[in-house]
């Protein structure tokens, strides 16, 4: 078979990606050494799916290339993925320092094969 993107990491951000080239048109194949995909999603913050994080800047990161992490940041701010949230009607609260967590479920895993492909779309 062939695809026009393989990612290796079947995580928050692998499976973003994943999302973003399909919307694209490419056919992407997701590589997870886990179980399941989405599995650290589940459980974070604590078993609660924490989202985002508000305050998040490049000098929360430790790197080689701090304008790496600045330039990742600026193409994609927790406040885009606040906004791809509310788009799909997802409430969610602040719990501290910044975090951002559904409200109406914890991210078991019922909930979590349940809401990412209604996000995908």
């Amino acid at each position: 078979m062939t695809y026009d993107a393989i990612i290796i990491g079947g995580g928050a951000a692998g499976l973003f990606c994943a999302i973003t080239a399909g919307r694209r048109g490419r056919k992407v194949l997701v590589i997870e050494h886990n179980a399941e995909v989405g599995r650290k999603i589940v459980i974070s913050g604590g078993g609660r799916c924490n989202f985002t994080n508000k305050e998040v800047s490049f000098e929360n990161f430790i790197s080689q290339n701090p304008h790496f992490c600045k330039s990742a940041l600026a193409g994609f701010t927790p406040q885009d993925f606040v906004e791809l949230v509310k788009k799909h009607k997802i409430a969610y609260y602040e719990k501290k320092l910044g975090q951002l967590l559904p409200r109406k479920f914890s991210c078991d895993r019922r909930h979590a094969t349940h809401r990412m492909p209604q996000i995908s779309r």
